[in-house]
């Protein structure tokens, strides 16, 4: 599409959305049905798609949930509810493997603590080499409460953008099933 060439070349992608929103209210003028359907599914998902580019997740939800809840039956409906899914579940992989690395970090903290207090107490003489062994463990103590904070606090994250990514997800359905009902007469 020329238009989006154009408008990210010249690095105006806001023009775009703008402009495919106007052609979206002119498709209301259309006598023809199948054409209508198509272009206003094609203009959804161009609007979807460079919404979810800009990473526009509001925006990108909101185009999907309209297009969903008018025309979720034509051509670009699959395509619009990847978009949509997508943006529901945004930062949710990231967050879970950084949950899985603070984890993995805690438990090699965990370890090396374990070790360093089995070796202190198996050294007990000379004073030097127990001193040493308890500035070990008392630094191997520094690193797994570090390794416990991180960890906790990406449990945290990972709770909070689960939740929110099922919130989006949640009010995504009634656009899914709306279009449904319509169509099977519920």
């Amino acid at each position: 599409d020329r238009l989006s060439e154009v408008t990210s070349l010249l690095k105006r992608p806001e023009a775009y959305a703008k402009q495919l929103e106007a052609s979206l209210a002119a498709t209301a003028s259309l006598k023809n049905v199948t054409l209508r359907s198509s272009a206003r599914g094609q203009i959804a998902y161009r609007l979807t798609a460079a919404a979810m580019s800009r990473a526009e997740v509001d925006n990108a939800l909101k185009f999907a949930r309209a297009f969903l809840e008018t025309d979720g039956e034509s051509s670009y409906g699959a395509q619009v509810i990847k978009f949509a899914a997508d943006a529901c579940f945004i930062g949710l992989p990231e967050a879970t493997k950084a949950d899985e690395d603070a984890d993995t970090a805690l438990k090699a903290a965990k370890t090396a603590h374990n070790k360093a207090v089995g070796d202190a107490k198996k050294t007990q003489t000379p004073p030097a080499a127990k001193e040493a062994a308890e500035k070990v463990v008392a630094t191997a103590k520094d690193v797994l409460d570090k390794a416990q904070a991180k960890s906790d606090a990406a449990q945290k994250t990972l709770a909070d953008t689960r939740a929110r990514s099922v919130a989006k997800f949640d009010a995504l359905l009634p656009s899914l099933w709306a279009r449904k009902s319509l169509t099977l007469g519920a």
